[in-house]
């Protein structure tokens, strides 16, 4: 109440409660005990706390100088002995660095000493406890290396951010960013000495290469970090661990499974309840709100780095601190409750700060966004104009046959020349034409490399959609391959493999003749029309799909020669899945060929719906098609020894998928979870059904 926070003295009542409730919430929460038993990951937890409660005495008590600096000073030891835990506990001192500077009550021309006095000793104590590890983290374990690897499709997965025409990463691997950063940091000059994660350079090679793609991709790193925030906030309600039973006793999971549930209903409102709170408590102090505000964005943003639970779970809290005072301010403004004396009561003129306090969170939302992908619009295009321009080599074209119904149809050796010159790593751009003369709707080509070791195994399976007939779509795949610096750890790529139906697809194979000439190598598939496509990333869920996902649609086959079959779910001889359901979960609908499923699992791997048993012949092949949205689930046949045949869908956007059986009997058609880490909430559609072949 001294604070100037807009609670009147009995208001404190429920303050206390929903406080309560948040600490309840948080300590029951399936997430944050799913972490609790990883210590390295989990050990930021209590620094991040002490952090928000040092930036909640702060900005809401009015201090002496000598009281800031003893809290600054105390914050700075505590958090710099916390960066010897996890490095994440750094965002914590920037923040209440930020927040002495910027967020301390008083006016600045009164209070300017105590906020650069309580700034340099946070600093200065926080360097005094972290100066060990502060020298050796660049060498160590580069940021620039961490922040590559974020750009994995695991990340841009988690985060529901739509593909582009282009590709910015792909494998969550050590070795694949370190190859990329090693051809780069040599293509661009800088020696033939070998640069990777632990050895001399690397730390300037990886910054190098992350502000090439940072320079011409910053619509996207804005996209992931909005991404991340939102994900951030919703936490708490998306089921995104189970309860597990091992950490607590039978007659607390009732209880805890039933909170997941209620909360999982809120999903849908977290970014709602955030803004409406945040211009809420502008109308009565718009420094505060502005606090609230900017700490949950950069909070909440920073995770998008590399966006998976044991990197987030601790900012949980956020969206639970939220809801606890949006649900106390609701209870004590109720209609009918004693309405006690506020010490600053609000004016009409009052009102006008929420209006442009929500403008000015709309404009620094849209305003960079919308720059940088003006922006990005043309960087992008100057990329892939460069990449369809390019001269390039034509490759021998080959016809051998290779495993899983593939036709190998170049060879690696002879399409790159080898011995390599004495750099350590080499990257090359393949180029590949193909053609909607052949009669396939889709096709896949797989560049496969061989390796020494399984780390750099960057072998790909692509799935793409073919144009109409007269049209072409061009596909450019980056390889990467050892030179004379790294003759020991060789690194080659091995051949191209398509289904054996679809080798008519492709009409032309070459490689650029200076891949060196061009600023990033980067995985991209260009259709007809790419230049007037969205050259950026989307949030799936707010702005839809881009134009090139629409074309995209996942295809999953099992076995992967089944694919070249080109089986359509629309073709005459499939008919609808019209079979008797033997189980169906709570959270699946099933209505004739069409399941809905939505809601919290049983466990990640358990069963969604299971149709009766029925005979099917030898080579029957089942067919579905529609939307994953959250989580995944696997496909398949099942009979009294396990599941006989599946295939796991697991990426979000339209999907199509098929399985076949190897052999006569009676099966089970089969829906089940498959969901990673942990998680529990799953979403998707399965529009239709269709037994392409089989007996009944």
């Amino acid at each position: 109440h001294r604070s100037g926070w807009p609670m009147a003295p009995a208001g404190w009542r429920w303050g206390r409660l929903a406080a309560s409730f948040v600490a309840v919430a948080l300590m029951i929460s399936p997430l944050h005990l799913a972490n609790l038993t990883d210590v390295r990951d989990y050990s930021k937890a209590p620094f991040f706390l002490f952090g928000l409660g040092a930036v909640g005495l702060l900005a809401t008590q009015a201090w002496s100088l000598a009281q800031v600096v003893a809290v600054a000073a105390l914050s700075g030891l505590v958090l710099g002995f916390g960066l010897g835990m996890r490095t994440d506990v750094l965002v914590n001192v920037i923040v209440v660095v930020a927040v002495l500077l910027v967020f301390v009550p008083g006016k600045w021309r009164e209070t300017w000493r105590t906020r650069l006095a309580g700034a340099t000793a946070c600093v200065l104590a926080c360097g005094a406890m972290a100066a060990p590890l502060i020298g050796s983290y660049e060498t160590r374990s580069s940021p620039w290396h961490v922040a590559l690897l974020g750009y994995a499709q695991d990340w841009t997965q988690a985060l529901e951010i739509s593909g582009a025409p282009y590709e910015t990463g792909y494998f969550y691997s050590d070795s694949y960013v370190g190859s990329m950063v090693d051809a780069s940091w040599g293509a661009r000059g800088h020696g033939d000495a070998k640069v990777a994660v632990g050895l001399p350079g690397y730390s300037d090679a990886s910054r190098g290469y992350y502000f090439a793609l940072l320079s011409m991709f910053p619509a996207d790193a804005l996209i992931r970090g909005w991404g991340s925030m939102i994900k951030v906030l919703e936490l708490p309600f998306s089921g995104a661990a189970g309860v597990r039973g091992d950490l607590h006793g039978p007659w607390l999971a009732r209880p805890m499974a039933a909170a997941q549930a209620g909360l999982l209903r809120l999903e849908s409102v977290a970014v709602a309840l955030f803004a409406i709170t945040v211009v809420g408590l502008s109308v009565y102090r718009a420094r505060l709100a502005a606090l609230v505000f900017l700490l949950t964005v950069v909070l909440g943003a920073y995770p998008s780095i590399q966006f998976q639970p044991r990197h987030s779970f601790h900012l949980e809290i956020l969206s639970l601190w939220l809801l606890g005072f949006a649900g106390s301010w609701a209870i004590r403004r109720a209609p009918g409750w004693q309405r006690a004396r506020m010490s600053n009561p609000v004016s009409r003129a009052d009102l006008w700060r929420p209006a442009g306090f929500a403008a000015a969170m709309l404009a620094f939302v849209f305003v960079p966004l919308v720059t940088a992908r003006a922006y990005q619009q043309r960087s992008v295009s100057a990329l892939l104009a460069s990449y369809d321009a390019a001269p390039l080599i034509p490759l021998t074209r080959i016809a051998l046959p290779a495993s899983g119904g593939l036709m190998q149809i170049v060879d690696g050796h002879a399409a790159l020349p080898r011995p390599r010159g004495s750099r350590s790593t080499y990257g090359d751009m393949i180029a590949v034409d193909l053609s909607g003369d052949c009669g396939a709707a889709r096709t896949s080509l797989t560049f496969r490399y061989q390796a020494n070791h399984e780390p750099e195994n960057f072998t790909r399976t692509l799935d793409v959609a073919l144009p109409a007939p007269g049209a072409v779509t061009r596909m450019f795949i980056p390889t990467f391959e050892s030179g004379a610096a790294r003759v020991d750890d060789r690194l080659a790529f091995g051949a191209i493999e398509v289904p054996a139906a679809d080798i008519t697809c492709v009409t032309r194979l070459g490689r650029f003749a200076d891949p060196d000439r061009h600023a990033l190598l980067l995985p991209a598939v260009l259709t007809g029309d790419w230049a007037q496509e969205p050259l950026y990333q989307r949030l799936i869920r707010w702005e839809g799909a881009a134009t090139i996902d629409a074309v995209r649609a996942v295809s999953y086959w099992s076995p992967p020669e089944l694919r070249g079959a080109q089986l359509a779910v629309t073709s005459g001889g499939a008919a609808g899945y019209q079979w008797p359901v033997d189980y169906n979960a709570n959270n699946a609908v099933v209505s004739g060929d069409t399941v809905v499923v939505s809601g919290l699992a049983d466990a990640s791997g358990s069963y969604l719906v299971a149709w009766r048993p029925r005979p099917l012949a030898a080579g029957s092949v089942v067919q579905i098609e529609g939307r994953l949205e959250r989580g995944g689930f696997t496909l398949g046949f099942v009979d009294d020894s396990g599941w006989r045949a599946s295939v796991d869908i697991d990426r979000a956007g339209a999907f199509t998928a098929a399985v076949q059986l190897p052999s006569a009997g009676r099966y089970q058609l089969v829906v089940a979870n498959h969901l990673r880490e942990g998680a529990r909430a799953n979403r998707f559609t399965i529009s239709r059904i269709a037994l392409v072949s089989g007996g009944s």
